[in-house]
């Protein structure tokens, strides 16, 4: 598994193909309370399983 930083992920339909979708593994969202103290925005966490 890959893990890269990206700052947003948008419509990820009009960004990837179909093989990348087909890939996609988990979607999460960092939990506010823990990253407001370091951010003024929370991490998305797109997960693929690229093998």
């Amino acid at each position: 598994m890959w893990n890269l930083k990206i700052d947003l992920c948008g419509k990820i339909k009009s960004v990837t193909s179909q093989d990348l979708i087909d890939k996609l593994k988990s979607v999460e969202v960092g939990e506010y309370d823990f990253w407001i103290k370091h951010s003024d925005h929370v991490p998305l966490i797109v997960n693929f399983d690229l093998n």
